[in-house]
C-alpha cells in the first residue's frame, strides 16, 4: 500500500514529479474553460461547422474505441489520481485533420500526515465534445478516513480565475477514495472583466472522482456534470446565451483469476443557446451516449480479448437558416483481438473492430431562407483491423503504439499513442 508521508514519497516529490509534470506539459496546452469557447458564436458558418463536427463519419466510434486504453490502465491511473504522481494519455487520428485527446496530470504531494497538495490537469477533445480542466487542491483531513478540500486556479487575468470547494472521502495516499467539488469558473468576472459580457447566472460544475476495490472486484468514476449558466452581452449586437457542458465516464471490471469480465459507460451533453436582439441566433443541444462490454482470458503466453458495445449520439439545432434541425446516430460495436507475449514487458496484439451504423439529418428552413444541407440517410457497415505493441517498462508505466486499416475501402485506419507513467 502506498503510504503518503513516508520516504519514497519524499524523495518522488523532490524530483520525479516535477520533471514528468515539465516531459507532460509539452503535450497539454494549459487551458481552463467552463462555459467551452466561443462564449458566442459570431456566424452562422462557425455555429454550423460546429453542429457539423464528427456527423456521417462511420468510422469514428471505431477511432474512439480503439484508442481507448486498455481496461486495467484506466483503473491503474484511477487508483492513482490522488495518491501518486504520473500522467495519462491517449491520442489517435480521428482525420486528416483532426486528432483525439484524453490527457491528463496528477501532482500530489504530502508535506505532512494530514495536508495534501495536488495539481490536476485533464483535457478531453472528440470533434463533438471539448472539456478542458486544470487546478491546484488543497486537502486538510481532520480524520484518516476524510479530507476538506479547497481547490481552484489563480491565472493573470483576474477575470478567469476558478474557485471550488469539496470533500474527498478516504485516507491520504489511499487508492480507494471518492471526491466531490462544487467548481465556480468565472466567480470574478463581473467585477473584474473591462468588456461588456456579464455572467447573469455563473458557470458551475460538479465533479466527481472515485475508485474502488474489493477482492476481484474494481471500479472508477468521473463526473464532469455543469450546471446551467447565463450570459448577457450589452455591446452590439445585444446578445445572451444560455447552456452547459457535461462529462462522465463509469466503469467496473471482475478478474478472479485468469480471466476477467467488465464493462464500460461514457456519457456527455452539450446546450448552447444563443440569442440576438431578442430574436432566437443559434442553438445546439447535444447528448451522447456509449456502452461497452468486454472480456479477455489469458493462456500461458497468449491472451484473447472480445468486445461488444452501443453507441449513440442526439443532437437538435437552429440557426438564422435552420428553423429546425436533428441529427441522429447510432451503431452496434463488435471486436476481438488476440495478443502475444514475445519477451517479459512485450505484448503484440492484432485484431479486428467493426460497427453497423446509421446515421441521419433532417432540417427544415426559415422562411425565405436556403438550407446549407439537404437532408441525408446513411447506413451501412464499417471496419478496420489494427495492430497494437505495449512496452511496460513496470506495472505502471507502459506505451502503446498502434496502427490500423480500414476494411471496406482500403485505406489507412488511423494510428495512436498511449501513455501511462505512474511515479
Amino acid at each position: 500500500m502506498h503510504r503518503a508521508g513516508g520516504r519514497g514519497e519524499s524523495r518522488h516529490g523532490r524530483k520525479g514529479p516535477r520533471a514528468l509534470l515539465a516531459f507532460a506539459a509539452v503535450f497539454l496546452p494549459a487551458e481552463a474553460s467552463d462555459p467551452p469557447p466561443p462564449l458566442f458564436h459570431e456566424s452562422e458558418a462557425a455555429f454550423l461547422r460546429q453542429v457539423d463536427e464528427g456527423a456521417f463519419d462511420p468510422h469514428l466510434e471505431l477511432h474512439l474505441v480503439q484508442y481507448s486504453a486498455d481496461p486495467r490502465w484506466t483503473l491503474d491511473w484511477a487508483a492513482s489520481r490522488y495518491a501518486r504522481s504520473g500522467f495519462f494519455a491517449e491520442y489517435g487520428s480521428t482525420s486528416s485533420s483532426h486528432l483525439f485527446v484524453n490527457a491528463q496530470v496528477a501532482l500530489n504531494l504530502f508535506p505532512a500526515g494530514n495536508l495534501q497538495f495536488r495539481y490536476d490537469r485533464r483535457l478531453y477533445q472528440d470533434r463533438r465534445f471539448d472539456l478542458r480542466d486544470e487546478r491546484f487542491d488543497f486537502l486538510w483531513y481532520p480524520r484518516a478516513s476524510w479530507a476538506l478540500v479547497a481547490s481552484g486556479w489563480p491565472l493573470p487575468q483576474k477575470e478567469q480565475g476558478t474557485f471550488g470547494a469539496g470533500v474527498r472521502m478516504g485516507p491520504p495516499g489511499g487508492a480507494s477514495g471518492l471526491t466531490l467539488l462544487l467548481m465556480e469558473d468565472r466567480p470574478f468576472w463581473n467585477e473584474k472583466t473591462d468588456g461588456s459580457v456579464t455572467f447573469t447566472k455563473a458557470p458551475r460544475r460538479v465533479l466527481l472522482d472515485g475508485h474502488a476495490g474489493s477482492g476481484a472486484w474494481r471500479f472508477h468514476g468521473t463526473v464532469d456534470f455543469g450546471l446551467p449558466y447565463q450570459a448577457d452581452d450589452r455591446g452590439v449586437p445585444i446578445r445572451s446565451v444560455r447552456g452547459y457542458q457535461r462529462f462522465g465516464d463509469v466503469g467496473g471490471e471482475y478478474q478472479p483469476g485468469s480471466w476477467a469480465a467488465g464493462a464500460r459507460a461514457t456519457w456527455a451533453g452539450l446546450l448552447r443557446d444563443q440569442t440576438q436582439d431578442g430574436a432566437p441566433a443559434y442553438k445546439l443541444d447535444r447528448s451522447y451516449g456509449r456502452i461497452l462490454t468486454y472480456g479477455r482470458a489469458r493462456f500461458g503466453n497468449l491472451m484473447g480479448y472480445g468486445l461488444l458495445g452501443w453507441a449513440w449520439q442526439r443532437d437538435t439545432f437552429a440557426s438564422p437558416a435552420i428553423q429546425n434541425g436533428s441529427y441522429r446516430m447510432g451503431t452496434k460495436l463488435f471486436g476481438m483481438e488476440a495478443g502475444w507475449w514475445p519477451r517479459d514487458g512485450l505484448e503484440l496484439r492484432f485484431g479486428y473492430l467493426g460497427n453497423g451504423i446509421r446515421m441521419e439529418r433532417r432540417a427544415s428552413p426559415r422562411d425565405g431562407a436556403e438550407l446549407p444541407w439537404p437532408d441525408r440517410d446513411e447506413s451501412g457497415y464499417a471496419d478496420k483491423v489494427h495492430g497494437r505493441a505495449i512496452w511496460s517498462f513496470s506495472p505502471r508505466m507502459s506505451i502503446e503504439l498502434l496502427l490500423s486499416q480500414t476494411v471496406g475501402g482500403a485505406r489507412f485506419g488511423g494510428g495512436s499513442l498511449k501513455a501511462r507513467f505512474v511515479l
